[in-house]
């Protein structure tokens, strides 16, 4: 996965932090005094600018999302899902039953977008091996070709009520299990004999702009009658004496299932973001930067100036840093809600990834403060009091920058559009506050 490069113009020097409550373009400075020591805040400016990886892994993350919407700033976004089905437990219906129909069921456990629309899904058959590529990934970008004509398809408009999607499909692929698994025959002896047969599925979407929504995929089916269903192929058969059965044929190796999303930018600013180096900034876009999982969009910020603020005064203290990221009005609302977290990484050369803050295990979000009045002040924090502590130690700043991403970039579609240092409300800025004991 590619980088992302968080850039923060800094300047400041040793006369405008004497000054009270000045402002040099790039830094404003607010100093306090009193009898037994000094406080001074520095609010930094940004430069922010957006840019795109090469690609996202998205297979073995056991989750489905399947949709497509038409955004003003990102163009057109599509997401279709591959998958490859297998044998659960033994197949063996009776002789003499009667086949009586094919279903695809899944269970959508969240929607992204104006789910107003109706949806219209359609699953297909893929045409060619569904095997691990040498590198065991499959990316956003990757895809596999399937036969053009459906094996069934389904409309509907989601609501509290239908979080179940049934699919009817072809009842000729139904006969052709049914009497196979009559005949025992040996395609359904195992999973793998069976993915010779059906190599694989594809779920997508024929609207041009509707929603996104997303189901887990469960690798242990639950006794719990209220547990969510893991998407199956489901065959309905009668047995002789007139008893309605059904079996379940499960997703067969979550490291096969994986989701292609993709983005069509023909006629914004983004479609000149062909090359993970190329960067938009946001005099281009209406002071704005974008985030975009799935599709892999990033804001990133530097300092270049960052070298003038060291050895104004020994006596100064950083007592705390935050990094505010100002959110655009027009960023979220009833249909796409403001993701619950964002990560911030440091970045290495050419736009590639270090560390994430906190580590992989238990990274550090932010706090999101959220103005429910005006809907103008809405931001993330974060935290980066020991980052530029450290920063400030160093005898020669490296040039390091910092990437702002978000949490669920593999596994969603969420997007976010932040304010620019340039906005004239809410800017994403640094605000460092330093004491001075006299």
């Amino acid at each position: 996965m590619n980088r992302l490069k968080f850039i923060i113009y800094f300047s400041i020097s040793l006369a405008s932090l004497l000054s009270a409550c000045t402002s040099t373009g790039d830094v404003e400075v607010d100093f306090f005094q009193d009898d037994n020591f000094s406080f001074v805040m520095d609010t930094i400016t940004t430069n922010c600018v957006t840019f795109k990886v090469d690609s996202l892994i998205t297979n073995g993350q056991q989750q489905i999302v399947v949709g497509k919407y038409l955004d003003t700033y990102l163009g057109e976004v599509q997401a279709e899902s591959y998958f490859q089905m297998g044998i659960g437990d033994a197949f063996i219906p009776e002789e003499n039953s009667r086949y009586d129909s094919l279903e695809f069921i899944i269970q959508r456990v969240g929607t992204y977008g104006d789910t107003t629309q109706f949806q219209t899904l359609q699953l297909f058959r893929i045409s060619e091996e569904l095997t691990l590529p040498s590198d065991e990934e499959f990316y956003n970008v990757s895809s596999r070709v399937y036969d053009p004509i459906p094996l069934g398809e389904v409309s509907y408009r989601p609501n509290g009520e239908n979080l179940v999607i049934s699919i009817r499909l072809d009842d000729v692929l139904g006969q052709t299990i049914h009497q196979f698994g009559i005949d025992q025959d040996e395609t359904i002896g195992s999973s793998e004999d069976f993915a010779q047969f059906l190599r694989g599925l594809v779920l997508t979407t024929t609207e041009s702009n509707s929603f996104f929504f997303s189901a887990p995929i469960i690798a242990e089916v639950s006794e719990d009658e209220n547990a969510t269903i893991t998407p199956v192929l489901r065959l309905y058969y009668t047995s002789e004496e007139d008893e309605a059965l059904s079996y379940d044929f499960p997703v067969y190796d979550t490291r096969l299932q994986f989701n292609r999303i993709v983005s069509d930018q023909t006629g914004t600013p983004l479609v000149s973001l062909t090359e993970q180096r190329d960067v938009l900034t946001e005099d281009s876009t209406q002071q704005l930067t974008f985030l975009q999982a799935g599709i892999g969009l990033f804001t990133k910020v530097t300092f270049p100036h960052f070298e003038s603020i060291k050895g104004f005064d020994p006596q100064a203290v950083l007592v705390r840093a935050e990094l505010q990221i100002g959110i655009a009005q027009e960023a979220y609302d009833g249909f796409f809600p403001l993701p619950p977290a964002l990560l911030l990484y440091e970045a290495e050369q050419a736009n590639e990834f270090g560390f994430v803050f906190g580590g992989e295990a238990e990274p550090q979000l932010p706090t999101l403060f959220i103005d429910d009045n005006y809907e103008t002040q809405t931001r993330y924090v974060f935290d980066v009091t020991s980052y530029m502590a450290l920063q400030l130690e160093e005898e020669e700043f490296d040039g390091d920058d910092l990437i702002i991403g978000l949490f669920n970039t593999n596994t969603s579609v969420e997007r976010l559009f932040l304010n620019g240092n340039r906005a004239d409300n809410n800017p994403t800025q640094l605000i460092l506050y330093f004491t001075r004991f006299e």
